[in-house]
C-alpha cells in the first residue's frame, strides 16, 4: 500500500521515483523506512525526524543489503 503511495506522490526520472522531503516525511510518517545513503561526512550537514530511519553510506550499501 505504501509503494502504490509513494509512486502516486511522486515524480518519475531516468528510471527512479523522487519525492520530495514533505512527501517523504508523510510516507515515513506511514510507516515507510528511510535510508540515508550519504557518506558519513555529510550526515551531520542535514538531519531526519522520521519515526523509523538508517545511515548507511552508499560506499557501504552493497555490505549490508542483506540486512534488509
Amino acid at each position: 500500500m505504501l509503494k502504490q503511495k509513494a509512486k502516486k506522490l511522486a515524480s518519475f526520472s531516468g528510471d527512479m521515483y523522487h519525492l520530495s522531503p514533505r512527501e517523504a516525511f508523510q510516507i515515513c510518517s506511514e510507516g515507510a523506512i528511510l535510508i540515508d545513503v550519504r557518506e558519513d561526512y555529510l550526515i551531520d550537514y542535514k538531519k531526519f525526524d522520521v519515526p523509523v530511519y538508517f545511515h548507511i553510506s552508499l560506499s557501504e550499501l552493497c555490505n549490508h543489503i542483506s540486512d534488509f
